[in-house]
C-alpha cells in the first residue's frame, strides 16, 4: 500500500494536469485556495488596522527581513518614491508608519536595526580593508621597464642597481650643486630612478639611458640582444666615471670596488711577488654538469649509472662557496707557462694565489655560464645553490679585517634559454621590506627567495651587513 501511495504521488507531481485529476479536485480545489487567500486578507487587516493599509503591513514584514538578509547599500540615496527607496530610507520609513506599535517594540526593533546595520558595516570595513591591504602588496613590488625591442638585458641590469639602498642613495643624494649640470648619462639615469620611484604600479620606458650609454659604447645601439652583465659593468663604469671626471669625488668607487690579490711564489728563491688588481664583479668559474654537456635526461641518466658502476661520481650541482674555491685556487706555472722571477732574472716553475684581499660594500658576482670559442658557444647549466647569506671570511687575505664578510643577496639576475635566443630578468629584494618580487620587463609579480634561485642564476648583488 506505501508503494502504491508513492507511485500514486509521483504520477501526480509528473502530469499534474491530468484529466481525470482536474475533474476530481479543480472546483473543491480552487474554493480552498479563494478561501485561505480571504482569510489571510483579513487577518493581516486586522493586524494592520493602525496604520490603515495593507501595503503597511507588507512594509513591516519587509524591514524584518532587510534587517537580516542587506546591508545599508545605498547610503547616499534620498529617495521617497517607494519603487526606489534604498534599504536605509526604507528602514526610516518603517519606523515613521509604525509609531502606533507599542512604543518596546519601537525600541527592541530600532535597536536591532542599528546592530544589524553596524554588524554588516563591520564585515564590509573589513573587506575594504582586506582588499586594499592586497592591492598595496601588489602594487609595493614597484615599477616595470618596457622592453624596446630586445631589450630585456637592459632591464633587467637596470633592476638589479635600481635595487641597491646605498647605489641608489647615491645618485638620489647628489649635492644640489652638482645637480644643476649633470653629465648625460648620470642625468638620465637619475630620472629613470626618479620615476621608477613614483610608480607605484605599472611601467616605465629606459630608452634615454639606453641612448646615452648606445653612445658611449656602440655595441648597445642597435636591437640585437646583448650580455646583461656587460650593460651592467659599462652603466656602472660609466656613472663613476662621469663623477670622477666633471666632481673629482665618486662614491661609487668606494661602494662597488674591491681588490684581489695575486701572489706568486717562485720555486728557486721562494720568493714571493704581490700584485693587486681592483674589481667591479668576481667572475666565479662553474663545472659543467652531466646534464649541461649531453642536454638529455635519459642520455644522462644512462651514462651516470653507468659511471657510477665503476666508482666515478659526477658532479650535478655544486654550491657559490665551491665557485670561490675554483676561483681562488692554486694554480701551476709550468712548462709553457713559467713565471719569470726577477730575483732569479729568468723563466722559472711557480705557484700562484688569488685571494680577496678588500671587500667592497656591494659584492657583484657574475657565474661564468657562457664559454666562447672558435667552434661553438655553449651555455653551461649546472644548477648552483645560491646562499641567500653569504660569509667569505675564510677567503679574505687580509690579516686585520676591520669590515664585515657577511653579505645578503638583495638581487639576482637570470637567463632562460640558449646563448643565442634566451630571456633576462630579475629577482630583487624590495627596498622597503624584505619581499621578494619577479621583474620582467613591465611584469611585477610577487615571488620568493626559493622562486629567485631556482632559475639559471647568472648574476647575484649581495650587501655587506653592518
Amino acid at each position: 500500500m506505501y508503494s502504491n501511495r508513492i507511485n500514486i504521488l509521483g504520477q501526480v507531481h509528473l502530469n499534474p494536469f491530468n484529466s481525470s485529476y482536474l475533474n476530481e479536485y479543480s472546483f473543491s480545489g480552487i474554493a480552498i485556495i479563494i478561501l485561505l487567500i480571504l482569510f489571510t486578507i483579513i487577518i493581516d487587516t486586522r493586524q494592520c488596522s493602525g496604520s490603515g493599509s495593507i501595503v503597511a503591513a507588507c512594509s513591516k514584514q519587509f524591514q524584518s527581513v532587510s534587517r537580516t538578509t542587506w546591508p545599508d547599500v545605498h547610503q547616499t540615496s534620498t529617495s521617497t518614491n517607494p519603487q526606489t527607496l534604498s534599504v536605509t530610507n526604507l528602514h526610516e520609513t518603517v519606523v515613521d508608519t509604525s509609531v502606533a506599535s507599542s512604543s518596546s517594540t519601537q525600541s527592541q526593533n530600532t535597536l536591532n536595526a542599528r546592530e544589524t546595520d553596524s554588524f554588516f558595516n563591520n564585515i564590509g570595513q573589513r573587506s575594504i580593508d582586506a582588499l586594499t591591504d592586497y592591492k598595496n602588496k601588489q602594487e609595493s613590488g614597484g615599477c616595470g621597464l618596457e622592453n624596446l625591442g630586445h631589450s630585456c638585458y637592459i632591464n633587467s641590469a637596470l633592476q638589479c642597481i635600481c635595487h641597491i639602498r646605498p647605489f641608489v642613495e647615491i645618485i638620489l643624494n647628489l649635492p644640489e650643486q652638482q645637480l644643476l649640470q649633470l653629465p648625460p648619462i648620470t642625468s638620465a639615469y637619475r630620472r629613470l630612478l626618479i620615476e621608477m620611484q613614483s610608480i607605484l604600479k605599472g611601467s616605465t620606458s629606459a630608452h634615454e639611458v639606453k641612448i646615452c650609454i648606445s653612445e658611449l659604447n656602440r655595441r648597445f645601439a642597435g636591437t640585437d640582444e646583448q650580455d646583461s652583465h656587460e650593460f651592467l659593468a659599462v652603466l656602472i663604469e660609466a656613472l663613476h666615471d662621469e663623477l670622477m671626471t666633471n666632481y673629482q669625488n665618486s662614491s661609487i668607487g668606494d661602494l662597488m670596488h674591491g681588490t684581489l690579490r695575486s701572489t706568486v711564489k717562485c720555486f728557486a728563491c721562494e720568493k714571493e711577488t704581490n700584485t693587486d688588481d681592483s674589481f667591479l664583479s668576481l667572475p666565479l668559474p662553474i663545472h659543467r654538469s652531466a646534464a649541461a654537456i649531453f642536454g638529455f635526461d635519459t642520455v644522462k641518466n644512462i651514462f651516470a649509472n653507468s659511471m657510477a658502476l665503476f666508482g666515478f661520481g659526477i658532479q650535478t650541482d655544486s654550491t657559490l662557496y665551491g665557485c670561490f674555491e675554483n676561483l681562488l685556487a692554486e694554480e701551476q706555472l709550468g712548462a709553457n707557462g713559467q713565471w719569470f722571477c726577477n730575483t732569479c732574472q729568468k723563466p722559472t716553475d711557480a705557484i700562484k694565489k688569488l685571494d680577496l684581499y678588500q671587500l667592497p660594500r656591494v659584492l657583484i658576482l657574475q657565474l661564468k655560464r657562457f664559454t666562447y670559442d672558435l667552434t661553438d658557444d655553449t651555455k653551461i647549466t649546472t644548477k648552483i645553490h645560491v646562499e641567500e647569506v653569504l660569509n667569505l671570511g675564510r677567503f679574505v687575505k687580509k690579516d686585520d679585517i676591520d669590515q664585515s664578510t657577511i653579505y645578503d643577496l638583495v638581487a639576482v639576475m637570470a637567463h632562460t634559454g640558449t646563448l643565442t635566443s634566451g630571456h633576462y630578468t630579475t629577482f630583487a629584494r624590495h627596498l622597503n621590506n624584505p619581499d621578494w618580487y619577479h621583474y620582467n620587463d613591465w611584469h611585477v609579480h610577487r615571488a620568493s627567495f626559493s622562486d629567485a634561485v631556482a632559475s639559471d642564476t647568472y648574476v647575484l648583488v649581495y650587501e655587506r651587513q653592518h
